[in-house]
């Protein structure tokens, strides 16, 4: 493995951890992630806050799972960082442009995600 094919795949893995964490984090504290869903789609109700709350960590691992084994990294860093941008496009939307720390971190892991895109897909 040459050197930018260790740094494709150090790219990969946080970003699958990061993902994982995300997804995590949803699972072991529902409440709380049906709640900060609710804040970015206000129109939901409790029970589809919920089942998104449950979907996006589902989708997450799935991403997770893609980016770790190298199967379909293009899709999976598209539409990893495609999700993100629905987030971060949310907060702007019904919360304004305060900007937080972690739309600074948000920021970062879109740009992770869609640079994925531009590389080939690595060898197996």
């Amino acid at each position: 493995m040459n050197q930018p094919e260790r740094g494709l795949l150090l790219l990969r893995v946080s970003l699958a951890i990061t993902f994982v964490l995300f997804a995590i984090q949803k699972l072991k504290n529902p409440g709380q992630g049906t709640a900060e869903i609710q804040l970015l789609f206000p129109f939901l109700s409790q029970e589809l806050s919920s089942l998104t709350n449950f979907a996006s960590s589902v989708f997450e691992i799935a991403v997770a799972i893609a980016l770790i084994t190298g199967k379909y990294v293009r899709i999976a860093g598209l539409l990893g960082g495609l999700f993100i941008i629905t987030i971060v496009a949310s907060n702007i939307y019904w919360q304004g442009t305060n900007v937080s720390a972690d739309m600074y971190r948000d920021i970062g892991l879109i740009g992770a995600s869609l640079a994925l895109c531009l590389f080939p897909t690595p060898r197996q």
